[in-house]
């Protein structure tokens, strides 16, 4: 350490013991305890008194001092001794998040004890969003001014022989943008194969039932412009009191999986809509009653010939479906078009409701009974 960073150095922990209104933290931290306060004191006001011409050429501690004792008396009726360096305290605060109510307490604890009086904070008066408290040392508010940030608040302190010695709080901060912001909400290419809206709802409703449902592209996809990739159909029929709910999530690792679950909702729907309605609908319905009333083997046979006949045919047209959708001249496969399948019916009988349900991959399918835990 040069001779000028070194005198500098003492000068400032000397400088830090003078602004203690009792003396007993710096005699504990820097000195032999059993020392007497008062001649503690005494030295360290008389090496105060050498030690202040070794800096006062420093340009930058003579502007501080200068600027310290400006605003000082400006504000104030006493006089910064401007012979004595301002002590400069450099506080580092925990970062901040923009759009973020915040309050956050400036502790000068390890570096003084004396009492500070602001009286220059413009720094912080001018910066939009923030407030602060020089009676309670706080930082509060909400901001949207992303970045590093510097305020420096001017203020005095008395030393222990009577003058007053200009400081300098330099209030580091770092505001963090809120991560919500940074995501983008490109909107995928309207001219690419298979383009479809970024978001889908639908609802319908019969007699006992109201179905809503929704469907927007995760955010990530959103982010990078990429396709929605999930679909959904619904229907109700007001003569038969099916409803049908049918749900595909396509593989985000496949090209074409958008229109897979696109092709896969439309017609594993429309199939299953048209055997309810007609008399394998009405088979399932018998076959449920006879199979509940006697489970013996020829009603299990009519139930599962019946369920054959609805919801297995249904999954397989959507297949079916798929496949058909393979262009082999464009250099397609199945496998761009791979997707999950969740498909269901039910409607209202004597004694509750009738469930028909086909599930392949992952995602799943609950029955909640408000009745029951």
């Amino acid at each position: 350490m040069s001779k000028v960073k070194l005198e500098q150095a003492l000068l400032d922990i000397l400088l830090q013991a003078s602004l203690t209104n009792t003396k007993q933290s710096f005699v504990q931290k820097r000195a032999n305890q059993h020392l007497d306060q008062t001649v503690v004191q005494h030295h360290i006001n008389a090496l105060l008194n050498e030690l202040t011409p070794l800096v006062k050429n420093d340009k930058s501690m003579v502007r501080l001092t200068t600027e310290g004792a400006k605003l000082h008396k400006k504000n104030n009726n006493l006089s910064v001794n401007k012979q004595i360096p301002p002590l400069v305290i450099n506080v580092r605060l925990p970062n901040l998040k923009a759009n973020t109510l915040f309050f956050e307490s400036i502790s000068l604890a390890s570096e003084t004890d004396a009492k500070i009086s602001f009286f220059q904070t413009k720094s912080i008066d001018e910066f939009e969003g923030v407030e602060f408290d020089a009676d309670k040392l706080t930082l509060s508010g909400t901001t949207t001014q992303v970045g590093d940030h510097q305020f420096d608040l001017y203020g005095s302190t008395p030393l222990a022989n009577g003058q007053v010695q200009g400081v300098v709080v330099r209030v580091k901060v770092t505001i963090v943008p809120d991560p919500k912001s940074l995501w983008k909400n490109i909107p995928s290419d309207d001219t690419a194969r298979f383009h479809k809206p970024d978001t889908h709802h639908a609802y319908c409703e019969n007699s006992s039932m109201l179905l809503m449902g929704s469907s927007v592209r995760g955010r990530s996809h959103a982010h990078k412009g990429i396709h929605r990739d999930d679909d959904f159909k619904l229907y109700c029929d007001d003569s038969s009191e099916w409803i049908i709910s049918c749900v595909a999530d396509g593989a985000g690792s496949c090209k074409y999986s958008r229109q897979g679950a696109f092709v896969a909702v439309n017609n594993a729907t429309d199939s299953l809509k048209e055997s309810l309605n007609g008399h394998y609908g009405t088979a399932l319905e018998k076959a449920y009653n006879d199979f509940s009333n006697d489970s013996n083997e020829e009603n299990q046979k009519s139930l599962l010939e019946a369920y054959q006949h609805t919801i297995v045919k249904a999954v397989f047209s959507a297949a079916k479906a798929i496949n058909n959708s393979v262009d082999a001249n464009q250099g397609d496969s199945i496998k761009d078009f791979s997707t999950t399948l969740i498909l269901a019916a039910h409607k209202k009988v004597a004694g509750g409701y009738l469930v028909i349900s086909f599930w392949i991959g992952d995602g799943g399918i609950a029955i909640y009974d408000k009745n029951k835990k």
